[in-house]
Formats: structure tokens, C-alpha cells, sequence
């Protein structure tokens, strides 16, 4: 029988060998390729063996007009989507948490559906609709000013689609941060003779700062790391992004993986740059109220101004639900685009019998998404799960690099750590062929959202006490055991709700899908992106409405279940 010595001693050894296990997992599939880049754009010939050309990639880059511009582009666009979801996400998220406005829960679902829907199926939907010959010229009889195309096909038809798009992160972000403000600041200041604008000017918008810049920089980063409508809207406006131009260079003759490695670390210090100076600002204004009780002050609108809340919010429905997917659905049920929009015998759903018809390219393509969209997230669960588990016990220097690394591609552009990944696996040296294969995409989905499961995994682990182990350890209970019988059950909720995000994001994946695809196989993502830009548009928005409406229905159903909790949170 084994001593109570020689025990710890082989609990401790076990300990070691799960860290150095996940220690292994990360250099492998993060460190790896996030190296691979940063070597590739310094030495070019790195894959040749060859450590010629220093630093000619950025050279390069700095010689070219044309990269420069590229580099200021992505920057203001950042920037203009960042205010313009601040001015429009900070009234909605008010209007939410402050107001007597009625009809909370149906603003919500406006809020939420943008949110839910890719902004590259949108940005092709408002093609649609604006562009000559669409849908609103169609309505107008031909009489639509040539300024609203010119607009919208320029760098404001970019930021308007984007802020459309990502205008809920701001705005229930200051819902949640509205909701946690104490009341007592608000009554101290009445009491002294503050009027409304006082309170808000002086009290509210200041504690409401934190927040503000915090939602600002995921807006930020989501804009300068998006793909999807610089590809597709981007390419009409001739208005180039980092992101589209990195695809170019590696997906366009004459390829040119070192100038696409060196805008990839552009992109990276950029994104870092402004995570660390907004970290330096939340320090100086926390005033460490926002995380109080949650007693708050609501105020009641007059009649006009639950008017003018109603008209806003009317507004924000038509531009980011009615219109995009209004003209998604109907552009899914058209035969001839030349037949009259209000001509009821021009639709049909003939359209999704020939795209999702057996053994269509369309269905194949639905089923490899499907296939993706449920075994990535199976494989995300199961390594989120032993990874919490095992950084959940330790506290050193070790283990805070790991969960630094494990968090890293959740703070990257999605296109660097896909270009990683195509760098590291393609490599001369690597022995195995997974690089154009189907398991080279199931690679980089489990990469790219795997660090949302290690945030719902922490989180859960932060919520089991410890004695529930220590206990069934002094009963006689292995490690493995007390993981599969005790933390495993308790993580289950989590774990499903990272799952299900996990699933729905993967099933409409663009990035890697589009950069990793091998030949002869499609995704949902793919074959959306492909058919528009090779004129079938009938088709594109059949595969948009049907995995968008299954997506959907997916997370509706999970919320049924489980409340929806873990999956708001996330938002």
C-alpha cells in the first residue's frame, strides 16, 4: 500500500508531467506559428535555410507608397468605426439601462442580431441593395442620386457597415456598466442641486469612462483585424486594409510571404500598442465603482423623448436587420435579376433546391462547415477543459506565460495567426503532410477559438473550491479520476457554452477557410464568397440565409436550456 509520502510524491510528479503536457500543446500549436511569422518577416529566406536579407520585408514595406498607404488606411478606418460606434452604441446601451423606455426586450434582439450575423454576409447584402440596378434603385424607379453610390463605395460606406455590425459590443457593454453604477453618487448629487445634465456630464459619464474605452478597443481591434468587408466591399471602394492586402500577397502571383509576415507584425504591434495605452488610461481613471451593487437610478422620458428613443432605435433596425437581411432573403428567391423586384412570379425557392440539391456543391459545402462547426468545438472542449484544470494549480511564472500564450489568438488579427500556421506547417523540415488537407483548417479552428474555452474554462474553475479535490485526494482518488468525476461535471456548463460559440462562429468561418481551404473541398464561408464574386448571387445568398437561420435557431436553443448566461456574458 502506498504511504502518505509516497503519495505526494507521486501527486507531485503528475503535477509536473500534465504542465509540461500543456506546456507542449502551446509551443506546438501557438508559439509555433506566432514564431514563424516573426522570423519570416525578419529573415526571408528562413525556410530556405538562409538568414539573408535582414529586414528587407519592412524595407520594403517603407520603399512602397502604395504599403504606407495601406498601413494608414487601416488606421483611420479603425478609428472612425471606433467613434462612430461609440456615438451610436453609447445611447442604446443608455436607452437599455437608464430609461423607462418600454419594450426593453425587443431593442435587445435588435441588439443581438447584428451581433449574431458576420459582417462580410451583411457588407454583401448592402452591395446588393446600393449598387447600380439594385434593389433601392429599383425602388426608386431609377431616381437614386448618383451620391449615394459614390458614398457608399468609399471609405464612409466601410465605416458604415462595420459600425453597423459592431455597434452592440459598445452598446451592451454600457448597458452592463450602467446597470453595476451605484445609485448613491447620483441621489449625493441631487441632493447638493445637480440637474439631469449635471448628473450625466459630471457623475455618470465620467465612472461610465472605463467602460467607454474598454468596449472601444475590442471595437478597435475587431475592425483592423476584420477580413470579410474589406475583401468584399473594400476591394469596390478601392480602399485597401491591411487584412485584404495580406491575403493578396499570398494568394495572387507573384506570392510574397516576407511582405506579408512583416504587415503581419504591423498589424500585431498595433493591435498591442493599443491595448497597452488603454491599459495605461483605465489605471488612471478607475475610480474603482463600476463592479458595485446594482441599484441604479432610472429615469423617466417625456413623451417626445421615448419618441425620438423609438425613432432611433427604428432607425438602427431598418440599417442593420431589415435592410441587409431583407435584401439577403429576397435576393436568395430571385430568377432574374432583370425581372422586376415587384414582380412576385420573379421569385422562387427553386433556387435552394438547385443549391442544397443532393450531391450539390452547396450541400457538400454545408456539410463540411457542419462537420468543422462540431468537431473543432468538441476538441476545444476537451483541451479547455485539461488546460484550465492544470493552470488552475499552479501560481508561478510558468504557468502565467502559459495562460498569456493560451489568450494570444484571441488578441491577434485572425489573418496573422492564420498565416502563422500556413508558414509553420508548410515548413520543409515538418515530416507530416497536414498542410493542404482538411485537418490543416480543423488545426486553425481549434487555434483561433480556443482561448474563448479557456475563458469560460477559468472562469469555471474560479467558481469550484478546492476541499471538493483535496477531499477525494485524501480518500485515494487519482488525478485523473477527480478530474473526470468531480471537475469535469462542474466545468460542463462552461464548457457547453463555449461549445456553442464556438460551433456557430466555425460553421461561418472566412479567414482560415479561405486561406487553408485545400483543393476540391468548400465551406459555407467559401462557397458564399466565391459564387458572389463570380456573379451567382442567387446562390451566395441561399448558402448566407440557410446558415445564418441554422446558426441562430442553435443559439436560441441553447439559451432555451441553459438561460443563455455564459453566452451573454461573453458579449
Amino acid at each position: 500500500m502506498i504511504n502518505f509520502k509516497e503519495r505526494r510524491w507521486y501527486q507531485r510528479i503528475m503535477n509536473s508531467a500534465m504542465l509540461y503536457i500543456v506546456l507542449l500543446i502551446m509551443l506546438i500549436m501557438i508559439l509555433y506559428p506566432l514564431a514563424m511569422v516573426f522570423l519570416q518577416s525578419l529573415f526571408p529566406d528562413i525556410l530556405g535555410g538562409s538568414l539573408r536579407g535582414f529586414l528587407s520585408p519592412f524595407m520594403q514595406v517603407l520603399k512602397s507608397e502604395g504599403l504606407i498607404q495601406v498601413v494608414v488606411n487601416t488606421i483611420l478606418w479603425g478609428i472612425a468605426v471606433t467613434f462612430g460606434c461609440v456615438i451610436v452604441g453609447v445611447p442604446c446601451g443608455f436607452i437599455l439601462a437608464k430609461t423607462d423606455m418600454p419594450g426593453k426586450g425587443l431593442i435587445r434582439i435588435i441588439y443581438a442580431i447584428p451581433y449574431m450575423s458576420p459582417p462580410y454576409v451583411g457588407a454583401l447584402a448592402w452591395i446588393l441593395f446600393i449598387q447600380e440596378k439594385g434593389f433601392l434603385e429599383k425602388m426608386l424607379a431609377g431616381h437614386l442620386p448618383a451620391v449615394v453610390q459614390e458614398l457608399f463605395f468609399s471609405f464612409w460606406g466601410l465605416t458604415f457597415i462595420m459600425v453597423l455590425f459592431l455597434y452592440p459590443f459598445t452598446a451592451l457593454g454600457v448597458e452592463a456598466g450602467l446597470r453595476a453604477l451605484p445609485s448613491n453618487f447620483e441621489n449625493s448629487a441631487r441632493v447638493l442641486g445637480a440637474d439631469r445634465k449635471a448628473l450625466l456630464r459630471r457623475i455618470v459619464v465620467p465612472l461610465l469612462m472605463p467602460v467607454i474605452l474598454n468596449t472601444g478597443l475590442l471595437v478597435f481591434l475587431q475592425t483592423v483585424s476584420n477580413f470579410g468587408v474589406p475583401a468584399t466591399l473594400g476591394s469596390r471602394a478601392r480602399y485597401p486594409i491591411i487584412t485584404a492586402e495580406i491575403y493578396n500577397l499570398i494568394s495572387s502571383w507573384p506570392i510574397n510571404f516576407p511582405v506579408s509576415t512583416a504587415l503581419s507584425c504591423i498589424l500585431v504591434v498595433m493591435a498591442l500598442t493599443i491595448m497597452y495605452f488603454s491599459e495605461r488610461v483605465l489605471k488612471k481613471r478607475d475610480y474603482g465603482v463600476i463592479s458595485g451593487r446594482g441599484i441604479y437610478q432610472v429615469y423617466s422620458l417625456s413623451r417626445r423623448q421615448k419618441l425620438l428613443a423609438a425613432g432611433f432605435i427604428f432607425i438602427l433596425f431598418i440599417c442593420s436587420v431589415a435592410i441587409p437581411f431583407g435584401t439577403m432573403i429576397l435576393a436568395s428567391l430571385v430568377k432574374l435579376w432583370g425581372g422586376g423586384f415587384f414582380n412576385l412570379s420573379n421569385y422562387t425557392l427553386k433556387n435552394y433546391y438547385e443549391v442544397f440539391g443532393l450531391h450539390s456543391p452547396g450541400l457538400q459545402a454545408l456539410g463540411i462547415s457542419f462537420s468543422l462547426g462540431l468537431i473543432a468545438p468538441t476538441i476545444i472542449l476537451l483541451g479547455a477543459a485539461f488546460i484550465s484544470y492544470v493552470l488552475a494549480h499552479y501560481k508561478g511564472g510558468l504557468a502565467f506565460a502559459l495562460n498569456f500564450i493560451g489568450f494570444l489568438p484571441r488578441s491577434l488579427p485572425k489573418v496573422v495567426v492564420v498565416v502563422g500556421l500556413i508558414l509553420a506547417w508548410n515548413a520543409p523540415w515538418i515530416g507530416i503532410r497536414i498542410y493542404n488537407t482538411y485537418f490543416m483548417l480543423l488545426l486553425a479552428y481549434v487555434v483561433l477559438y480556443l482561448p474563448d474555452a479557456l475563458r469560460y474554462g477559468d472562469s469555471g474553475m474560479r467558481n469550484i473550491t478546492k476541499n471538493l479535490e483535496n477531499s477525494a485526494l485524501v480518500m485515494g482518488a487519482s488525478k485523473w479520476r477527480v478530474f473526470t468525476k468531480i471537475i469535469f461535471p462542474l466545468l460542463r456548463p462552461y464548457l457547453i457554452a463555449s461549445w456553442i460559440l464556438s460551433f456557430i462562429i466555425s460553421v461561418r468561418e472566412l479567414v482560415a477557410s479561405i486561406l487553408l481551404l485545400p483543393p476540391g473541398l468548400e465551406t459555407t464561408a467559401t462557397y458564399i464568397f466565391s459564387q458572389f464574386e463570380q456573379g451567382g448571387i442567387s446562390e451566395a445568398m441561399c448558402m448566407a440565409t440557410v446558415t445564418i437561420t441554422l446558426t441562430v435557431v442553435a443559439l436560441l436553443l441553447f439559451n432555451l436550456k441553459y438561460g443563455g448566461g455564459p453566452v451573454q456574458s461573453r458579449t
